[in-house]
């Protein structure tokens, strides 16, 4: 779970030299409305989002809503954040910064966009095996966040089940520490192949890596 914390810390980095020296109100506020994001789904269970998340994220689209590109170098994975389509369109077309720190923008849709979002990066560009400054592809980013809904479009739709992380480590072995058989039995039927490693762990767990 640390490299979870680790996405979760990156994302609600201290906001940029550009914001701070322009003091822009807006920013600041998108900046605080997107920490209120991440701290939803830390109050939630592991590798599930709080109940209130839908709530924060209407909050965030609708500050969005007022932002453009020179608001500041965060607004699209402000927008992505607050799963906002319309908003992360008119951002984009606009020419706004590509810049997530969790990642590529596809991590940020992956953890709290929807599959419509995923759709609208990947035909943008981004690669569906792109890490970015993240330490593995938005796959593990949708099992983290417990988006279930996105985990399945990004495998119906070319995504490595078997995948690593810089690491060394799966996909599969990321599922165990959630400790939910169906995720793990969903990346099992979807063709995910246990290492030795992956089965020690999953024993240690009581988490079962035979499908019936």
């Amino acid at each position: 779970m640390r490299k979870l914390v680790s996405l979760v810390v990156a994302l609600i980095i201290p906001l940029s030299a550009h914001a701070q020296d322009s003091e822009t109100v807006l920013y600041e506020r998108l900046g605080s409305l997107a920490s209120e994001v991440v701290a939803e789904y830390l109050n939630g269970s592991l590798c599930a989002p709080g109940p209130n998340l839908a709530k924060t994220q209407v909050k965030l689209a609708e500050a969005v809503s007022q932002a453009t590109p020179s608001t500041g170098p965060l607004v699209l994975d402000f927008a992505a954040m607050a799963n906002s389509p319309s908003n992360v369109r008119r951002l984009h077309e606009a020419g706004a910064d590509p810049l997530s720190p969790g990642g590529t923008l596809l991590h940020t849709a992956a953890a709290f966009g929807s599959p419509v979002m995923l759709e609208y990066f990947v035909d943008a560009g981004f690669g569906l095996e792109e890490i970015g400054n993240a330490s593995a592809p938005a796959l593990f980013v949708a099992m983290q966040y417990g988006n279930i809904d996105n985990m399945r479009w990004l495998i119906a739709n070319g995504a490595d089940v078997n995948a690593m992380d810089t690491s060394g480590g799966s996909l599969i072995r990321h599922s165990l520490a959630c400790g939910d058989q169906a995720v793990v039995d969903f990346l099992l039927r979807s063709g995910a192949v246990p290492s030795s490693k992956d089965y020690e762990a999953a024993q240690r767990l009581g988490i079962s890596l035979a499908l019936d």
